[in-house]
C-alpha cells in the first residue's frame, strides 16, 4: 500500500499485543535473608513491589493472559525476580517501542506511557538484590482484579454481523461491514477495535464510508473480499498491541446518518480451520469540536518515483528489496507535502511506525521548509529502535495544541527502516517456519505478511 491522500485535508494511511515473554527468571532469596513477615529494611513485596506490579503488569502477567507467566502471586513474582529486574532494567518491559536515542529526541513525552521510572527500577534492583523478602501481607493493595481492555465508557459496541471463516495458508483481505445506524451526524472522540481471534487478526482498518457505495463494493453483503482500499476516509488503524484511540477535548470524527464503519482485515491463517467476529467500540463527544482528526500512512515507496532513496545493495535504479540473509540492510524514503495535500501547516496529535517482521529500527521524521523557533528545520517525530510487530500502538503527545508539531506544504517527511533478513531475526525465523520454509528469501514491498512495508502513521489535526 502506497500513502493513501486526504486529497485538501490529507496525507496518507495504514498501520500489533504478544504472546508474552517465554523467558526463565532468575531470583530469590539468598542464604541467610529473611523473606518472611518480621521486620525487613528497605523494600518488600507487599508494600513496594505488588502495587506496582498491579499497575504496570497484572494486565498481561496474569494467569491465563498474553504475558505467559502470572506475577500475582508473591511466590511467583520472588521466583522470577531477577528476570523482572533485567526486563525492566534494559526498558523491555513494560512494552513501549517508542525510545529516545542518541539520533532521536522527541519533543515531548506520551501520553499513557506505561514505562517505570528510574527510581522505581531502581527500587525493584534492591528488592531483588535483598532476596526479594515477602514483609508483611497486612501492608499488600486490595487484591488485583483484571478488566476488559478497551475503550472507556463506550457509548456503542457494535460486533460483526457474523462470523469470518478463516482457513488454508494464504493471506486473507476481507471487509467487514459495522452500521452504526445513527439518526444524525455526530462526533468520535473515541474508537477501538476489538479483535475476537488474535491469533489470525494481523491487522485491521478502519474506514468511513457512505452505506450506499458499500452496498455497491459488497453486493448487499455485510462483508466481501477486498484487497485495496475500500471507499471512504481512513478513521484509523489497529494491529496487535495497539490501544484505544481516544482524543483530548475539542477533537473529533464526524460520523454521519448515511455513514458506515468497514473495516479491512487482513487475516493471516494458521493452517487449519478458524473463525473471527470482532467488535468495535465507540464513544462521542457532546458538541462539534473544533478540530477534526485525520489519520494518515506515509511511506511505502517502491520506486524512485514514490520517493524511495537508493541504498547500497540497489543494482540500478533504487528498489525496494531486502536481500536474504542480509543484517543492517537499511530503506529510506521521502514524502514533500504538496498545497494540494493541505494549503496551511497543521499540527500532528499522534505518531506512529508500520513494518512487518523483517523491521527491527524505524525512524520517522520531518524536514521543514519554512523553519520557526517552535518549528525547526529538522525533527526526529518518533523512532522504534526495537521493533516487534507484536507490539504497535500510537505515541500521542503529552502536549497542548498550541504545542505540537506541524506539517505543512513543502514539508518532506522522511521514513527510514532497517530490516534484519537472517536466521538471527526471531522473527523471521517463525515466520518462515509458519509457512514451511527453511531458509530467508528475498522480501519485498507488498500487503502479504512476508512481504514488507515502512511506514510513519501520523494522526493530523484539521480546524472545522
Amino acid at each position: 500500500m502506497r500513502h493513501i491522500v486526504l486529497g485538501v485535508l490529507g496525507i496518507a494511511l495504514a498501520a500489533g499485543c504478544s504472546q508474552g515473554n517465554g523467558d526463565s527468571g532468575h531470583g530469590g532469596a539468598g542464604a541467610g535473608q529473611s523473606t518472611g513477615t518480621s521486620a525487613v529494611n528497605g523494600p518488600t513485596f507487599h508494600k513496594d513491589v505488588e502495587p506496582l506490579l498491579q499497575q504496570h503488569c497484572l494486565s498481561c502477567h496474569t494467569e491465563g493472559q498474553i504475558g505467559g507467566f502470572s506475577l500475582a502471586a508473591y511466590a511467583d513474582a520472588k521466583k522470577m525476580s531477577g528476570l523482572i529486574v533485567a526486563k525492566t532494567s534494559k526498558g523491555e518491559m513494560p512494552p513501549f517501542p517508542a525510545q529516545s536515542t542518541s539520533e532521536c529526541t522527541p519533543r515531548a513525552g506520551w501520553k499513557n506511557d506505561p514505562r517505570l521510572s528510574a527510581d522505581q527500577i531502581a527500587m525493584l534492583k534492591t528488592w531483588s538484590d535483598n532476596g526479594a523478602p515477602e514483609g508483611d501481607p497486612k501492608d499488600a493493595p486490595p487484591p488485583f482484579v483484571l478488566t476488559e481492555p478497551g475503550l472507556a465508557n463506550p457509548a456503542m459496541e457494535i460486533s460483526a454481523p457474523e462470523p469470518t471463516a478463516v482457513s488454508g495458508t494464504t493471506d486473507q483481505f476481507v471487509c467487514v461491514v459495522y452500521d452504526p445506524k445513527l439518526s444524525g451526524t455526530q462526533y468520535l472522540d473515541g474508537l477501538h477495535f476489538v479483535a475476537q481471534n488474535t491469533k489470525v487478526a494481523h491487522h485491521a482498518l478502519l474506514f468511513r464510508a457512505s452505506r450506499a457505495d458499500v452496498a455497491k463494493d459488497s453486493g448487499g453483503k455485510n462483508q466481501y473480499p477486498c484487497f485495496g482500499a475500500p471507499p471512504g476516509t481512513l478513521l484509523n488503524a489497529w494491529a496487535p498491541g495497539s490501544v484505544p484511540l481516544e482524543l483530548p477535548p475539542d477533537i473529533g470524527m464526524e460520523l454521519g446518518a448515511s455513514d458506515v464503519i468497514v473495516i479491512q482485515m487482513h487475516y493471516h491463517p494458521r493452517g487449519v480451520d478458524d473463525s473471527d467476529q470482532s467488535k468495535i467500540q465507540l464513544r462521542f463527544t457532546a458538541q462539534k469540536p473544533k478540530w477534526s482528526y485525520m489519520t494518515a500512512l506515509i511511506g511505502n515507496a517502491g520506486s524512485a518515483a514514490d520517493g524511495l532513496l537508493p541504498d547500497p545493495d540497489d543494482t540500478g535504479a533504487p528498489e525496494f528489496k531486502i536481500p536474504a540473509n542480509k543484517a543492517q540492510h537499511v530503506e529510506e524514503m521521502t514524502y514533500t507535502i504538496q498545497p494540494s495535500d493541505t494549503p496551511v501547516a497543521l499540527p500532528i496529535l499522534a505518531v506512529g511506525t508500520h513494518m512487518h517482521y523483517v523491521g527491527v529500527d524505524m525512524k520517522f521524521s520531518i524536514e521543514r521548509a519554512n523553519p520557526t523557533d517552535v518549528q525547526p528545520a529538522q525533527e526526529c517525530l518518533v523512532q522504534t529502535p526495537h521493533w516487534d510487530f507484536n507490539w504497535q500502538r500510537w505515541y500521542q503527545y503529552d502536549l497542548d495544541i498550541s504545542a505540537l508539531p506541524k506539517v505543512g506544504p513543502g514539508d518532506t517527511l522522511r521514513m527510514r527502516c532497517t530490516y534484519d533478513n537472517t536466521m538471527k531475526n526471531p522473527f523471521v525465523a517463525k515466520a518462515l517456519s509458519d509457512q514451511g520454509l527453511a531458509a530467508p528469501r528475498d522480501v519485498s514491498l507488498g500487503e502479504m505478511t512476508l512481504d514488507e512495508m515502512c511506514l510513519g502513521v501520523a494522526g493530523i489535526l484539521v480546524p472545522n
